[in-house]
């Protein structure tokens, strides 16, 4: 029977034969004295053993949404169905392809280059749905009863999408800290923002214009919400501090309470 091509992993060079239907192909994927073989894209059918450093310890997880693929839900990770107690309870672990030592293509074999413990260690294979629920609640918490953060959660293939706005810089990076440990969260890509940069970023761009330069205007930030506070010269310098600190990213509304001189009679302002 004709062995299956080999892919080497660059830059170590395998010592397989050129002719990948050489018979005499000596490189076995069992054999840890065997160069490396990179993971090709291909997908192991559920149910194929998978074997680590200290042996086998379980297959290819299969069903709806959980089989690899080079184009599926999650095309990094090889889900992994690790299996205790002589087969009466199992899990499944995403597992980062780096970690494959090797794979052909029609494989029968999949080892991995990690210990039953590291893979044990690997994010579990929850659906999007599960994760935004924790993901939500654990926000909810962080926010506190009269604090909750006006943060929006997505959830794609396993990584977390943070839009919105948080109070402080402090329950932000508490925020933070807390979705990353939820279940099967396999990152996050943090969107938000915090007030107090806000309120920083705002007054930044109201020193470009003159008037409100002079005017030392005071900004305040609830949510996103801008305030704005102090006396100018005219209604045109009021519209266009509202404009510029509405057109910071990440604010929401400006409520600009800016006072006006007081007109006179026959006065223009």
């Amino acid at each position: 029977m004709l062995a299956d091509p080999v892919v080497p992993v660059i830059p170590t060079a395998p010592t397989a034969p050129t002719d990948p239907t050489d018979p005499t192909d000596p490189t076995d994927p069992t054999d840890p004295t065997a160069p490396a073989l990179c993971a090709v894209p291909i997908a192991p059918a559920a149910g194929t053993l998978v074997v680590g450093r200290d042996g086998e310890m379980g297959t290819v997880a299969g069903g709806p949404g959980t089989a690899w693929s080079p184009d599926g839900a999650h095309k990094d990770y090889l889900p992994v169905r690790l299996t205790r107690l002589f087969g009466l309870f199992s899990t499944t672990r995403l597992v980062p392809l780096a970690w494959v030592h090797a794979a052909r293509s029609h494989a029968t074999l999949v080892t991995l280059d990690a210990t039953r413990a590291q893979v044990a260690g690997c994010p579990p294979l929850r659906t999007d749905a599960d994760i935004r629920v924790d993901v939500v609640g654990t926000l909810t918490e962080t926010g506190g009863f009269f604090q909750v953060p006006a943060v929006r959660a997505t959830v794609a293939r396993g990584v977390v999408d943070l839009t919105g706005h948080f109070p402080s810089e402090r329950q932000r990076r508490v925020a933070l800290t807390s979705v990353r440990a939820v279940s099967g969260v396999l990152a996050v890509d943090d969107r938000s923002a915090e007030d107090s940069a806000l309120v920083l970023a705002v007054a930044q761009a109201l020193t470009h214009d003159e008037d409100s330069r002079k005017a030392c205007l005071r900004v305040d930030s609830r949510l996103g919400a801008i305030h704005l506070s102090g006396d100018l010269p005219s209604a045109a310098a009021r519209d266009l501090a509202s404009t510029t600190a509405l057109a910071v990213p990440g604010v929401t509304s400006v409520h600009n309470a800016a006072t006006l001189p007081r007109a006179h009679p026959g006065t223009v302002l």
